[in-house]
């Protein structure tokens, strides 16, 4: 389970880090998928629209150049702390996040298996102490977890 653990914090550090540095470097503006998210039906006709449709709005008037520079931060630093192994956990609970924000605001593609390879990392992270396994922790030269 070690290896699959370090697999994934691998394979998932260096989508997020290519994804905020990407977005850094080639210029991001999130005003168009905002406008898209408005205008899908999809994200009309949910449940929960009546709270993110002026969440949506007021990003979109207000609030974009803000979230310019927030998305390519926090995917940077999802990449930076799945590469490094440190805040594991809270990187995969930050990828969940920004995940399902992006899911309810319309945009499918890679964020519900995104979603499930983060509750794959969280099941094999709690799970291992009762295995025997101590992934993620750090072990000082006493013997104690540092």
């Amino acid at each position: 389970m070690m290896a699959m653990v370090i697999i994934l914090r691998v394979v998932l550090g260096v989508f997020w880090f290519w994804a905020g540095l990407s977005k850094w470097i080639y210029g991001f503006d999130a005003a168009a998928f905002l406008q898209s998210a408005l205008a899908n039906h999809a994200v009309l006709s949910t449940p929960y629209s009546g709270l993110l449709t002026p969440a949506i709005e007021w990003a979109g008037k207000t609030g974009i150049s803000v979230i310019n520079v927030v998305i390519p931060s926090m995917e940077l630093a999802l990449g930076v702390w799945f590469l490094s192994g440190k805040k594991i956990r809270g990187a995969a609970l930050g990828q969940t996040g920004i995940s399902l924000l992006f899911v309810t605001c319309g945009a499918i593609s890679w964020n519900p298996l995104l979603v499930a390879s983060s509750a794959l990392l969280l099941f094999a992270l709690v799970s291992q102490p009762f295995l025997g396994g101590r992934v993620g922790n750090v072990v000082s030269e006493r013997g104690g977890i540092a």
